[in-house]
């Protein structure tokens, strides 16, 4: 888990320096190793993948149905649930970005009717832990306590 300038996020660290405070750092500016991630973290990323395809494909569906010439390559999504970044080729037409933010508020509330996004920013509880489960200071998703059931 990375904390970046959207956000936090999972990636893939293949580099990373220990900063004169101890903690560890990537060799980005602005990015920051929160924690390595857990079963519950793994389980949360699926589900989320799962509605980040539904929302790739029918952004594709309808831009094909306006007659839009934007290409949809891919979309990032953090891990808060309800930010969708997405990347087009070709030019985005107004049409295109009316698109766009009409599937990303259907997926937003996809999450929100799940009520994946209050256990992604809060976990179980206040503090619910970024490194050792509920009571753990960090925020951000549980890391694997049993009462928020992520």
């Amino acid at each position: 888990m990375v904390r970046s300038p959207r956000g936090i996020e999972v990636a893939e660290v293949i580099s990373q320096r220990r900063m004169a405070d101890g903690a560890d750092a990537v060799d980005r500016p602005g990015y920051r190793i929160v924690r390595p991630t857990t079963d519950s973290d793994e389980l949360l990323v699926a589900r989320l993948e799962r509605y980040k395809g539904e929302a790739m494909e029918t952004c594709r569906e309808r831009l094909s149905r306006s007659g839009c010439d934007a290409l949809l390559l891919d979309v990032d999504q953090l891990l808060d649930g309800g930010t969708l970044r997405m990347h087009f080729l070709g030019e985005v037409t107004a049409d295109a970005q009316r698109i766009a933010d009409e599937i990303a508020g259907e997926y937003e509330s996809i999450v929100r009717t799940n009520h994946l996004a209050e256990l992604l920013t809060e976990g179980c509880g206040p503090e619910c832990g970024t490194t050792g489960g509920c009571g753990s200071s960090g925020g951000g998703a549980c890391a694997g306590c049993s009462g928020c059931g992520v």
